[in-house]
């Protein structure tokens, strides 16, 4: 009988009402993000692409070295919902010089927003570039 008396106690305690609605979910990056960062840059790329096109601009994201067919990418990973839809957005480089970057590397590039299209979509590249390690251990080869 106590647990019977016990269970109606906390059913009691529990809410009648729905919860409110939930507001502006937020799309983008904590606001101790860096001035120039690459989320910053995609955004005004989407809101206004023909204004970016030649601009300088220099961004941070893990490096991910060319390929015999790709170029290489300066890139960050977004989460919708969970690791498994899990994607990498940013930018193709073209290296103004050969540089040698580990996979995967924190890197800070500085380029001129160009586009290509591959395979019938746009990508925006950062042409003329540099490449530089933002992590303490981090070593370029030249």
């Amino acid at each position: 009988m106590a647990y019977a008396a016990s269970g109606v106690c906390a059913a009691l305690m529990l809410p009648t009402s729905p919860p409110p609605a939930p507001g502006t979910v937020s799309t983008r990056p904590a606001s101790t993000a860096m001035r120039g960062d690459l989320f910053e840059a995609l955004d005004r790329l989407d809101s206004a692409p023909s204004a970016m096109l030649g601009s300088a601009i220099s961004v941070a994201g893990t490096w991910t070295p060319a390929s015999s067919d790709e170029l290489a990418t300066v890139s960050r990973r977004v989460v919708s919902c969970c690791a498994a839809d899990a994607v990498d957005v940013g930018f193709d480089v073209r290296l103004s010089q050969y540089s040698r970057v580990a996979a995967g590397t924190w890197v800070r590039v500085d380029g001129i927003v160009g586009e290509r299209v591959v395979d019938g979509d746009v990508r925006f590249v950062l042409e003329q570039s540099r490449v530089r390690g933002l992590e303490d251990d981090v070593k370029i080869a030249r």
